[in-house]
C-alpha cells in the first residue's frame, strides 16, 4: 500500500446503489421467510419450501457478497441472479396447494425478484431494466392462479417504474460533454496566460523599464526608442491586468462540477456524479478536474491493457471528494517516489501539486495486481 491514509474512500460510483440493493435483498429475504412461515399450512410440500428458502438465504448471502465489491458487479452474475430468481418464482406452484398461496396472490419468493431486476438496471440503464423485468413478468403469468389482481399488477408496475427509473439516473449523468471540453481548454488556456504573465514581468517589462529609464542618454535615437518601450510597457500592463480581472472573476463566480468530468469520455455507467449541481468557485472546479483529467490519464496509460476506470463524486458540506478508481496492474510500492526522483512527475505536479495548492490532498492507495485508487479532497472556499 502506498498511502496509509485511507479515511473515507469510495469503492466507486455506483457503490451507494448497489448498496442499497443488498439491503433491498437482504429485506426481501426476510419477508419471504416471514411470508412462507406464516402461510405453511397452505404448502403442498413444506420440505421443499424450507429447501428453497435455504437456498434462497445462501444465494442472497453470495450476491451480498458478490455486489458489494466493484469486481463482482458484471453482467454475468446479474443474468444468473436473475435467472435464479426466476427460478424460485417458478417453483412455487410445486410446493403450493390447488387453494394455497397462489389463489391467494401470493408467491415462494415475494419481492425477492426485484434485486436481480435492479442489478440489471444498474448495469444497463432504463432499457435493460425494463427487459429484465419481462421474465418475471412471464413467470408471473404462466403460474397458476388468478392472472390479474389487483396486488399482483401493484407490484409488477412498482418493478416496472423501479428498473426504469434507476436505469435513467445512470444514463443522465452522460449528458453535457461538449460545454465541457470547452470549459476544460478554458482551464489550460488560464493557466499558460498565467505563465506568460510570469515570465513577461521577469523579463519583457524590467527591458521596457531599463530602455525607459536609460534611453534618453543616447540621444534623440535613444530618447525615440525610450518613448516606444514606454508605450509597450504601458500596454503590457494593461493586458495582464485585464488577464488578472478576467481570471478574478473566473474564480468568483460559481460552477458544476459534474460537466467538467462528464468531457473525461469514460464509458457510460464509469462516472458517477450527484443528482443535484456540485457547485465550486470555478478556479477551483477547473483546477480540481484538471487534477482528475491527470488521474484519468495516468490510468490509462499504465493500468495495463483492458483495464477500467471509475471516477466518482461525493459532495460533502465541508469538502468535495472526488474518486478514481482502476482494476488494472497496480503500483508496486515506492514506484511513485522512484518515478518522481527520475523526474516523473505526474502524480507529484499534476495531481498533489494542484490539489495542495488548492488547499487539498491526494491520497493514492494500490496494491500490485489489484488496481489503483486516487482520491482528491478539496475544502470548499
Amino acid at each position: 500500500m502506498i498511502d496509509a491514509r485511507t479515511t473515507g474512500t469510495a469503492e466507486g460510483w455506483t457503490t451507494p446503489l448497489w448498496r442499497g440493493v443488498i439491503v433491498f435483498r437482504i429485506a426481501s429475504l426476510v419477508y419471504a421467510t416471514i411470508l412462507v412461515t406464516y402461510n405453511h399450512k397452505y404448502l403442498s410440500r413444506p420440505g421443499l419450501a424450507a429447501a428453497a428458502l435455504i437456498g434462497m438465504a445462501l444465494w442472497t448471502a453470495w450476491m451480498s457478497i458478490t455486489n458489494g465489491t466493484a469486481r463482482g458487479r458484471r453482467w454475468w452474475w446479474s443474468a444468473l441472479d436473475l435467472a435464479v430468481a426466476t427460478g424460485m418464482l417458478l417453483l412455487t406452484e410445486y410446493v403450493d396447494k390447488p387453494d394455497g398461496l397462489l389463489a391467494r396472490s401470493l408467491t415462494l419468493t415475494g419481492p425477492w425478484t426485484g434485486p436481480s431486476v435492479l442489478s440489471c438496471a444498474l448495469l444497463g440503464g432504463p432499457w435493460v431494466g425494463l427487459l429484465a423485468t419481462i421474465p418475471v413478468i412471464a413467470a408471473t403469468i404462466i403460474l397458476p392462479g388468478p392472472l390479474v389482481t389487483a396486488d399482483t399488477l401493484d407490484n409488477l408496475v412498482l418493478l416496472v417504474t423501479a428498473a426504469g427509473s434507476l436505469g435513467l439516473v445512470v444514463r443522465l449523468l452522460e449528458r453535457a460533454q461538449e460545454r465541457t471540453r470547452r470549459l476544460v481548454e478554458l482551464q489550460s488556456a488560464t493557466a499558460e496566460r498565467e505563465r506568460l504573465s510570469r515570465s513577461i514581468h521577469d523579463g519583457v517589462l524590467q527591458v521596457l523599464a531599463l530602455v525607459q529609464r536609460h534611453g534618453p542618454d543616447l540621444g534623440d535615437r535613444g530618447a525615440e526608442l525610450a518613448r516606444l518601450a514606454s508605450e509597450q510597457e504601458a500596454s503590457l500592463r494593461a493586458l495582464m491586468t485585464r488577464e488578472r480581472s478576467a481570471d478574478a472573476a473566473l474564480a468568483a463566480a460559481e460552477m458544476d462540477l459534474r460537466p467538467l468530468l462528464g468531457q473525461l469520455g469514460l464509458p457510460a455507467g464509469h462516472l458517477s456524479v450527484p443528482a443535484s449541481p456540485v457547485l465550486l468557485p470555478q478556479e477551483l472546479a477547473l483546477d480540481l478536474s484538471a487534477a482528475v483529467a491527470a488521474a484519468v490519464d495516468n490510468a490509462r496509460r499504465h493500468a495495463g491493457p483492458g483495464a477500467q476506470v471509475w471516477v466518482a463524486v461525493e459532495d460533502e458540506p465541508a469538502e468535495v471528494v472526488v474518486t478514481v478508481r482502476d482494476d488494472g496492474v497496480g503500483i508496486a510500492q515506492g514506484r511513485l517516489a522512484e518515478a518522481a526522483t527520475s523526474g516523473r512527475l505526474g502524480v507529484a505536479q499534476s495531481i498533489r501539486g494542484r490539489l495542495t495548492d488548492l488547499g487539498g490532498t491526494a491520497t493514492v492507495t494500490s496494491r500490485p495486481g489489484e488496481g489503483t485508487e486516487v482520491e482528491c479532497r478539496v475544502p470548499r472556499r
